[in-house]
């Protein structure tokens, strides 16, 4: 999958021009690779050619996101969120120091 990033670059920039009034729009590779964008549910689906899936979501976090082993930073803003098979992740923004941000977790 090393070798398709810049193809899912390319391909998640070209999909988001061509969805225009549609709502979704997939593009595959000669590999086997697609790449889905969702404008509805503001989502980026990859998949390989041996079925793995990587979602990039927006600004939300993923629907299995366990928020009692670790919460969200208070007044913090998610910029987007990655949901795969094996690991799941959220980027925060905030301009509250890294002080607080260790006290916090």
């Amino acid at each position: 999958m090393k070798k398709s990033i810049l193809f899912i670059i390319l391909v998640a920039l070209l999909a988001i021009l061509l969805v225009g009034c549609s709502n979704t729009a997939t593009i595959e590779d000669e590999d086997g690779n697609t790449v889905t964008f969702d404008e509805k549910d503001d989502e980026i689906t990859i998949t390989d050619d041996e079925g793995n899936t990587a979602t990039l979501q927006g600004a939300k976090a993923p629907d299995d996101w366990p928020e009692d082993v670790m919460p969200v930073y208070p007044d913090s803003k998610i910029v987007y969120s990655v949901d795969t098979e094996d690991a799941l992740m959220i980027a925060l923004g905030t301009n509250d120091s890294k002080d607080d941000l260790v006290a916090f977790y």
